[in-house]
């Protein structure tokens, strides 16, 4: 199976600044009776207020905080342990995938050529920009020079294809590569054990991807 796992740390550094204060003597504490109406009529109004005397402060010098690293691909932190909250997942082969939590753990995992981010746009993600033809049935996808596999292995475009026609291989079984890549052309005579190579999908070069399908569509890029 291939893989491409992409690992991102970040680090939230907070200062905490503690504050003290201090007064009063034992004279303040003690409350002396309310005068009554007349008292207050009569007694002369004091000609200024003292300003009170301020405690020394014993709290610390403020410390800056230190400026959070930047997490680059590069510089990504690999290996390490992934937990998730979560139900044990029935599968963790993409696919098989056709629940949800199979799939919240899948997408952690693999990438595909592009992804949809948190408000639902299309992104790059391995493929690092696409070209669609006139006619909207031929599209061109470049693959990332820096993509790579858990085992620091290239991301290809044959790997991509090798990807999809497993996929949609009989022996494979997947429940949902009909869904997903049925808008491919030659993807029927694979599915059905005709054949074992997708006619629609051409590997141009190392980095270069071409998928044709059987008509315009505008949600096919969604789909991949």
């Amino acid at each position: 199976m291939h893989r491409a796992a992409l690992i991102f740390a970040a680090t939230l550094i907070v200062a905490a600044l503690a504050f003290a204060c201090g007064g009063g003597s034992e004279e303040a504490e003690s409350t002396p009776a309310a005068p009554d109406t007349m008292s207050l009529a009569s007694d002369p109004a004091p000609t200024s207020t003292p300003e009170p005397t301020a405690a020394p402060s014993t709290a610390p010098p403020s410390i800056p905080a230190a400026p959070a690293p930047s997490v680059s691909e590069e510089s990504a932190v690999e290996g390490g342990v992934f937990r998730r909250l979560w139900a044990d997942p029935p599968t963790l082969d993409p696919h098989l995938t056709s629940d949800t939590t199979s799939s919240g753990v899948v997408v952690e995992i693999f990438s595909g050529l592009v992804a949809l981010d948190s408000e639902l746009r299309l992104v790059p993600d391995v493929a690092e920009r696409w070209e669609v033809s006139d006619d909207g049935k031929t599209y061109t996808f470049y693959i990332r020079e820096n993509a790579k596999f858990h085992d620091g292995d290239r991301v290809t475009a044959q790997d991509f294809k090798w990807s999809m026609e497993r996929a949609a291989h009989p022996d494979t079984a997947s429940p949902v590569a009909d869904t997903y890549l049925n808008d491919i052309v030659g993807i029927d005579a694979v599915l059905e054990g005709e054949k074992t190579d997708i006619s629609g999908i051409t590997v141009i070069d190392e980095a270069t991807l071409r998928i044709e399908i059987d008509a315009p569509k505008a949600y096919f890029l969604a789909k991949m």
